[in-house]
Formats: C-alpha cells, sequence, structure tokens
C-alpha cells in the first residue's frame, strides 16, 4: 500500500470518526429512551382461538399508552403476525406465508405466544 492511499484512508476514517461524533449524543439519547420503554415492559402468555383476532385492553393502558408492542412465537411455528391498532388497543392475527404470488391466509389453529407491551 503506498504512502498515498494510506494517508486517504487514514483521511476518510478520521472524517468518519468526527461524523459519528457529532450523532453520538443523538444514539446514546435513543438508546436510553429504549431502555426506558423496555423497562416498563408487562409480559403476557396468550393463546389465540382459531380464525380470531385478538384484541388487547389493559385498564392501566388507559392512562400510559403501548409505545412498543413485541410478540414472541416459537421458530417452528411458521407464522408471522399481523399488529394493528393505537396507543391503547391492538389486534394481532397470525398469517402463514404462502410465497410471493400467493396472499397469506390467516391460520386456522390456535397459536400460543408471548405478548410482550412496553409503556
Amino acid at each position: 500500500m503506498t504512502a498515498v492511499v494510506r494517508a486517504e484512508q487514514d483521511s476518510r476514517l478520521d472524517r468518519l470518526a468526527a461524523e459519528y461524533a457529532q450523532l453520538k449524543p443523538a444514539v446514546d439519547a435513543q438508546t436510553k429512551r429504549l431502555k426506558e420503554v423496555t423497562e416498563a415492559i408487562k409480559v403476557e402468555l396468550v393463546n389465540t382461538a382459531p380464525g380470531e383476532t385478538h384484541v388487547v385492553l389493559h385498564a392501566d393502558v388507559l392512562d400510559n399508552p403501548l409505545q412498543l408492542l413485541r410478540i414472541s412465537l416459537p421458530a417452528a411455528a411458521g407464522l408471522y403476525p399481523e399488529i394493528s391498532g393505537s396507543h391503547y388497543r391492538c389486534n394481532v392475527r397470525f398469517l402463514t406465508w404462502k410465497g410471493l404470488a400467493t396472499r397469506s391466509a390467516q391460520t386456522e389453529v390456535d397459536v400460543p405466544f408471548i405478548l410482550s407491551c412496553c409503556t
């Protein structure tokens, strides 16, 4: 590697480090906020009936709207969640993947999952 190429690389790395230093306070603030949100987590084991949409509403959520919702499924389930709603309620449906050419369909079996709500 020539001295000119090495100097150009060093210059780029210095510029990148300077730009990162400017962004670091924002990254740290977002990391802190995300940690606060996830520490306020409520976990609930849920089992949906076939073909139903599960509606979630906790009395204490009315005072503290949901900020983050996490669905945990076994990897072998072969399903993915479709979530809709607002800060005060959510609907969850589980769909099967049938490829790009076919529309996904709602599952017809009971789906046990873990619902984590962060306020």
